[in-house]
C-alpha cells in the first residue's frame, strides 16, 4: 500500500536531500530534448498541470495497487527534475522492480539547461533534439499518455 501523494513526495524530497538536491520539480517527455546522452534541455516555465497530473498518477497507482517510481532524471543546480513510471502490468513493475514506492536517483545525475519561453528559446529547444535514443528518455511518460491512462482530455488531470 502506497503512503498519500504528499507523504511520498516529502519522503522523496528528504531523500534528494540526502543525495545533494534540494527539491523537486516534475516532467514529462514533452518538457526535455536532448541529442544522445548530451545535455538535456528543459522547457521554462515548466507547465504547472505537471504536479497534478503527478498526483493523478500517484493516485491511480494507489488505487490499482500497481506500484510507482519516482526518479531524477537530471539537475540545474540543486533543483531535481524528476519523472513519475507507473508500469502498465505485472511483467513490466518486475522488469523494472517496482513494487510499492520505488525512489531512484543516478549516481551521476546529468546536469540539464533551462530554454526559457520566446522564439529564439524554441528554435533552441528544437535544434537540441535528439539524434539518438536517449533510453531514459524513451522510457518517461507524455502528457498525452497520461492523460489517456486517466481518462482525462486537455491540460488538466
Amino acid at each position: 500500500m502506497l503512503p498519500t501523494f504528499d507523504v511520498a513526495v516529502r519522503s522523496f524530497g528528504d531523500f534528494l536531500v540526502s543525495q545533494g538536491l534540494a527539491c523537486v520539480s516534475w516532467v514529462f517527455k514533452e518538457d526535455v530534448t536532448v541529442r544522445g546522452r548530451g545535455t538535456p534541455w528543459l522547457r521554462d516555465p515548466l507547465p504547472a498541470e505537471n504536479v497534478l497530473l503527478v498526483r493523478s498518477l500517484y493516485e491511480m497507482a494507489a488505487r490499482e495497487d500497481s506500484g510507482i517510481e519516482l526518479s531524477v532524471y537530471c539537475k540545474v543546480d540543486r533543483v531535481a527534475y524528476c519523472s513519475a513510471f507507473v508500469p502498465r502490468d505485472e511483467e513490466e513493475a518486475a522488469n523494472r522492480m517496482i513494487r510499492g514506492l520505488k525512489m531512484t536517483v543516478p549516481v551521476r545525475v546529468r546536469e540539464a539547461r533551462l530554454c526559457g519561453q520566446g522564439l529564439v528559446a524554441g528554435l533552441r529547444f528544437v535544434l537540441a533534439g535528439r539524434e539518438r535514443s536517449d533510453w531514459v528518455l524513451d522510457e518517461m511518460h507524455s502528457r498525452q499518455e497520461i492523460q489517456e491512462r486517466l481518462g482525462v482530455k486537455g491540460p488538466r488531470a
